[in-house]
């Protein structure tokens, strides 16, 4: 994939962008290893952190992926379902299980 976006969805329902950092923003990547300009600090939401990493061969439509991030996060579903992307997208997510006192 040449294109990708980065974007999270928290046990509290927030969707964040990681990367790009602005929906405007290009998502080119090259080849091999990125490292994000910053690091992301687990708040307080309960439950859950899931990142996805959306990829595609053409240019990525930022705001239609954070649509999708917002539609599962309120679907009640986000720790689990996939973002509802057309086909030439591909999805790869990572859960993080929260222990809260």
């Amino acid at each position: 994939a040449r294109n990708g976006v980065i974007v999270s969805v928290d046990g509290r329902g927030a969707v964040t962008l990681h990367w790009p950092e602005k929906q405007d923003g290009p998502t080119k990547m090259k080849a091999g290893q990125h490292r994000l300009d910053h690091a992301y600090l687990l708040d307080d939401a309960p439950k859950y952190e899931r990142f996805f990493l959306v990829t595609s061969d053409g240019p990525a439509d930022v705001p239609a992926i954070v649509h999708a991030a917002e539609a599962l996060a309120s679907s009640g579903h986000a720790d689990t379902a996939p973002l509802h992307l057309p086909a030439n997208y591909e999805q790869t997510s990572t859960f993080v299980r929260k222990v809260n006192p």
